[in-house]
């Protein structure tokens, strides 16, 4: 982790060479210790100078006969150590850090420590006096009882119950799920900060940018009282959503609220407003889960042979959805090599057509095309067993889309529907039925998909599907083993009415619906 030379010259060649070695680098020495956090493992500690962007890490050339450090284009502000066995901060710990020397004497840069334990994440940005980082010298830093009340940023919240997946977040949900009326329903969502603080900035201001995907010119959607103008952000970091039902045949769907930093142009994060009754909880069977009695994004259940069931479409692992139609969103082909690229494209389906290296993923981790380039944990749930049948049902990850309290289903879920479920076309729309406690019984659409390849529809290319063609289900769970998921992908229920055949495994890059279950760790 480190970069040391040195020269030596020897007269002959049976004489021993004596150097000593000349370390280019910087070395930084954190001695952490903790009371109030003293359960916690300490997992990793980062050096960050956010405001002036002094860099500390990335690829570098060093010039032997100069002693200088040529940076290459991927420098970083920031340098981490993690931690492979982190250990508990029951006693004092010392880590140590490599980084390009550098001056950051009169500048104030970060202190972020993270740590972990069964069921929360820490993370901890402190703000710091910078000091000289000085080439072959060791660098110390010191934190006495680290406490949650160090965190310098009001607008980050360090505490996360959901699995952090690598990335960060904001607000402690994905989706909001609320009911409307004529005379506004009105609802708060904290949109702190939280996760991979170097990835993060404040939250200054909110926008709706979709009233409702079942016709956005609605203004169903209001963000502190505005349905169309963009507005500061609270001064405490929520923002006021307001559900309003301003068309009568029309009470409910799926809307969409953005946020944004400073520049008040690229979208930092974004928000699901699923603007429904309250859905009904069915405990499946003897399976353990419950799930809800929608899709995510539909105000209404299947009983009413109403196309307008069908809710939204995800792709997989992604935390926001894609319109179904073409009038409320867009397609674009993907860049996302990173997640950054979603995250700002949050109302477009990222296809893969004619982009290389995809193996029908909308992520392309580092291009190569290989499984390694994938992120298995996107909803919380990687799957390391030969089967589609994860044993693991995983935990709610940042990234998942569902309400507070609920997380995207199991595959043992979509395998209790493809094994009770009954096929049922009706005059409008064809459905599953699923009979989950002997008497009554649930109802899954036969919603079709838009596919990844090319952002198209499945069916009679309306995105409605009422050829009533396929059903199309995400799980929580990536595909099976590596070997044989030929297109990477995600465990799925794909069942296609003109052959009558399942398929377990689906290109992540496809929009498919989703169903939300009980997350019996509420997060």
């Amino acid at each position: 982790y480190g970069f040391a030379f040195a020269k030596a010259t020897v007269s002959s060649p049976d004489m021993l060479a004596k150097f000593t070695l000349n370390h280019a680098m910087a070395y930084v020495k954190f001695s952490i210790s903790s009371q109030e956090l003293s359960t916690y493992k300490l997992k990793s500690v980062s050096l960050y100078d956010k405001e002036t962007k002094t860099p500390l890490s990335g690829v570098f050339t060093a010039d032997l006969d100069t002693d200088e450090l040529i940076y290459g284009t991927d420098v970083k502000p920031y340098a981490t150590v993690s931690l492979t066995t982190p250990e508990l901060l029951a006693s004092t710990q010392d880590i140590y850090l490599t980084t390009y020397p550098a001056d950051l004497s009169g500048k104030e840069v970060y202190i972020v420590i993270t740590l972990e334990n069964d069921q929360q994440t820490v993370t901890i940005p402190i703000l710091k006096e910078g000091k000289q980082l000085k080439a072959n010298a060791v660098n110390t830093i010191a934190v006495n009882n680290l406490k949650l009340s160090d965190n310098s940023c009001e607008w980050y919240e360090p505490v996360e119950t959901r699995l952090l997946a690598g990335g960060w977040a904001y607000g402690e949900s994905n989706c909001l799920l609320t009911n409307i009326s004529t005379e506004g329903v009105d609802n708060v969502i904290n949109v702190k900060a939280r996760g991979n603080f170097m990835e993060v900035e404040e939250p200054k201001y909110a926008k709706t940018i979709l009233n409702c995907d079942l016709g956005n010119a609605n203004k169903m959607v209001r963000v502190n009282g505005s349905a169309t103008d963009i507005t500061p952000v609270n001064g405490d970091y929520t923002i006021t959503v307001t559900g309003i039902q301003t068309y009568a045949g029309l009470p409910g769907g799926c809307g969409q609220v953005a946020i944004y930093g400073a520049d008040q142009t690229t979208v930092i994060w974004s928000f699901i407003i699923w603007m429904t009754p309250t859905p009904a909880e069915h405990p499946y069977g003897n399976t353990g889960y419950v799930v809800l009695d929608r899709n995510l994004g539909t105000y209404m259940t299947c009983e009413g042979d109403n196309w307008k069931q069908n809710g939204v479409y995800f792709q997989w692992g992604r935390p926001t959805p894609v319109g179904w139609s073409g009038t409320v969103g867009t397609n674009i082909p993907t860049e996302a090599t990173n997640v950054r690229f979603s995250i700002e494209n949050p109302r477009a389906l990222l296809y893969t057509n004619n982009v290389d290296n995809t193996k029908s993923d909308w992520y392309l981790g580092a291009w190569t095309g290989a499984r390694t380039d994938r992120k298995d944990d996107f909803w919380g749930n990687p799957n390391e067993s030969s089967t589609y049948l994860n044993p693991s049902d995983g935990h709610k990850s940042i990234y998942d889309p569902c309400p507070k309290g609920y997380r995207v289903v199991s595959p043992r879920v979509l395998d209790e529907i493809e094994q009770k479920g009954e096929f049922v076309k009706q005059s409008a729309t064809a459905v599953f039925k699923y009979c989950y406690d002997g008497t009554n019984y649930a109802y899954w659409p036969l919603a079709g998909c838009k596919w990844g390849s090319n952002g198209g529809n499945s069916g009679n290319n309306t995105g409605l599907d009422t050829a009533k063609g396929a059903a199309c289900y995400w799980s929580n769970s990536s595909a099976s083993s590596y070997g044989n998921d030929k297109d990477q992908g995600a465990t799925s229920l794909y069942y296609k009415v003109s052959d009558k055949t399942w398929t377990h495994s689906s290109g992540r890059s496809h929009a498919f619906s989703v169903r939300c279950m009980k997350d019996t760790e509420n997060r």
